[in-house]
């Protein structure tokens, strides 16, 4: 599912989450089990994390406004579900809205 970005909505806020997933991967574990996903509990959830949060961030960067963030995502990311998530992420990292 699209990663809820609404609440880390600062760069050092994004910049401190990266660096707990990194954390997390040097620990090795076996099994990782993240909040609100849909699949396997793998240890590949804390790359994936890692990965759409910079991608978010380039996109963001990129997009005039948040229904270009949101087509950009979803352009990168077209299997996941809960696009409200997205939604909303996107509308609050662009101004539109306030959380």
């Amino acid at each position: 599912i699209h990663l809820w970005m609404a609440d880390t909505q600062s760069a050092q806020s994004h910049k401190d989450w990266l660096a707990t997933l990194q954390r997390i991967e040097q620990l090795k574990p076996r099994t990782v089990i993240p909040g609100h996903y849909l699949g396997t509990p793998s240890p590949q959830a804390v790359a994936f994390t890692a990965d759409y949060i910079k991608a978010f961030d380039v996109e963001t960067a990129k997009a005039k406004d948040a229904a270009a963030l949101i087509a950009a995502m979803k352009k990168r990311y077209p299997t996941l579900a809960d696009e409200s998530s997205l939604e909303l992420s996107a509308k609050v990292a662009k101004g539109e809205m306030k959380w």
